[in-house]
This record gives C-alpha cells, sequence and structure tokens, in this order.
C-alpha cells in the first residue's frame, strides 16, 4: 500500500487525512503517528482514491474518483463516514480539486477539458468553461482570480467569470502539459508542475511572466500520475518530493536548488504540504511522514 498525493491536515490540527492504493482514507495521529480507518470505498481503480480537500461545512471532505467509469467527486461527512453527496459531469480524471476560500462553491479541472465550480447545495455545477485541452486550475488566496492552465496556455480571470480572461500566457514548448497548479501565499507567483517533471514558476504582477524553472530533482515513478509540490507558509521557499526524499527551491532564484533531505526510509515522495495549524511538513509517498524543523 502506498498513499497517493493527496493529503488533508485536519481542521482541529490534531492529525493528517491521506488517500491509499486500496481505497481508503486514513487518519493519522501527530500525538503517536498510529493511522485508523476512517472511510473506505469500492469506488477507483489501482491508483485508489484522487485529489483530497476539507469543504466548508465543518468536519465534511471532498475527494475525487478515480474509477474508470466514475469521474464524480464525493462529499463525505467525516464523522459518521457518510457521503453525503454526488457530484456528477465530468467525463474524464479529476485533476484538482479547490475548495473556494470565502463560500461554499469548490473548483474541479479535469483531462475532459473542462472547469466546474460546484454548488454544493444543488449539486450541480455554477458554471463549465472550456479548456484547450486536459486542464488544471488554481485559486489565490481570496478566491477572486482563478489560474487555468491547459495545453501550453495559461490563463487568468475573476472567479465569478472565468470565461473571460484578463491575461493571458503561451509557453514557448507547445507540447507542455501541465499536471498541478498552485498560488504562492501572497497571490504573487503561481506554481506550475509538467509531466515531464519540471517546476515553472510565473509572477502574475501587472503582467504574466515566466519566472523560473526547477529542474534539479527527478520524477517519482510509480507513484500515481501527478508530483504535487508547495510553497513553505512564508512563500521563500518551493518544495517538492523526488525519488530520494525532498527538494527545497529558493523561490525568488532562477531555479537554484538551497538543499535536500533524504528520506530515511529510501523511497519516494510525491507530494508536500505544510500542516496548517502545526509547524510541520507532511509529505506522501510509500510512507507518510511528518517532517518538523530543527
Amino acid at each position: 500500500m502506498f498513499h497517493t498525493a493527496s493529503i488533508a491536515p485536519t481542521e482541529q490540527g490534531a492529525g493528517t487525512i491521506a488517500t491509499t492504493s486500496d481505497n481508503q482514507l486514513l487518519f493519522y495521529s501527530l500525538t503517536d503517528g498510529n493511522a485508523s480507518t476512517m472511510h473506505a470505498t469500492v469506488e477507483g481503480d489501482s491508483e485508489g482514491i484522487g485529489h483530497l480537500t476539507w469543504a466548508s461545512q465543518p468536519n465534511h471532505l471532498l475527494y475525487s474518483a478515480n474509477s474508470l467509469y466514475d469521474f464524480s467527486i464525493r462529499l463525505l461527512d467525516a464523522s459518521s463516514s457518510r457521503i453525503v453527496t454526488n457530484f456528477r459531469g465530468h467525463t474524464g480524471r479529476v485533476t484538482s480539486l479547490i475548495q473556494h476560500p470565502k463560500d461554499d462553491t469548490f473548483i474541479t479541472a479535469s483531462e475532459d477539458g473542462s472547469v466546474r465550480a460546484w454548488d454544493p447545495r444543488s449539486g450541480t455545477p455554477v458554471y463549465s468553461v472550456p479548456a484547450r485541452g486536459p486542464a488544471v486550475a488554481a485559486l489565490d488566496k481570496t478566491g477572486s482570480v482563478v489560474c487555468i492552465a491547459s495545453g501550453s496556455v495559461l490563463s487568468f480571470s475573476a472567479a465569478a467569470q472565468p470565461s473571460r480572461p484578463f491575461a493571458m500566457h503561451t509557453a514557448s514548448e507547445p507540447q507542455v502539459q501541465y499536471t498541478t497548479a498552485c498560488f504562492s501565499p501572497t497571490s504573487h507567483d503561481v506554481l506550475l508542475n509538467t509531466a515531464g517533471g519540471q517546476l515553472h514558476s510565473f509572477s502574475t504582477l501587472n503582467s504574466i511572466k515566466h519566472k523560473a524553472m526547477f529542474t534539479g530533482h527527478t520524477a517519482v515513478s510509480g507513484l500515481g500520475r501527478r508530483q504535487a509540490p508547495c510553497y513553505t507558509p512564508d512563500g521563500s521557499s518551493i518544495c517538492i518530493g523526488y525519488e530520494s526524499g525532498i527538494c527545497f527551491y529558493k523561490a525568488e532564484d532562477s531555479g537554484k536548488q538551497a538543499f535536500r533531505i533524504i528520506n530515511p526510509m529510501q523511497s519516494g515522495v510525491a507530494c508536500c504540504v505544510w500542516h496548517p495549524h502545526r509547524a510541520l511538513l507532511v509529505t506522501g509517498g510509500k510512507q507518510l511522514m511528518m517532517w518538523a524543523p530543527e
């Protein structure tokens, strides 16, 4: 069993939720590190449950199915392990799942070439925006700007009017395929990972400009379709897993690697998430690990 690139630290700070390749949601205690099954489902394929995030409703989780025939998103009551709502409509694997920071809606992007906002009360999309192909998306910290990456094109628009971008950028490599997207804590930069394992940062101040490319890490094979990087809480550095541990880059340097942490378990790291309530970096791969700064 290994953990896919989906980790959600608990809202109360007591632990971390992680998805597994055998379609379970596990709760890991920060007290003793022990795991307990929070939810088990038969939905999914050999890659397990997909994306995972906390919903706006207290003690509710959103997660995406990875089935070959079902690409819906589930709203799970974490206290009772009961599925509250199935959100159906995507015809391809969900690539991004983001809870809006200010209201109840959430955003999804998919390999079917669409980006959608969902109303959790009705279970239907508020809007569906066609992209140029398989897409990923990100929301800034205020929830007012959405970034959509599809093919070689980045577009930025008001979250309420995603079909009317106010800024666009076309990559110099026409065949690039973005696999993850996230804004920096200041929302001044966007970080995108590619299928080839390259990290690109773009400045969003005044105009969209390519800022840096980070290539000092190697992609982890066998740990899902994506590697999920993240910014440090202060936005000064970027961290991403690689085949032997974690790479850290200075966000303001042009691709310069700051340092590496070697995983003592000698296994690859697929995703990195900073715990919002504790000074901990949580990583997933063949093991889930929690790292405390010295």
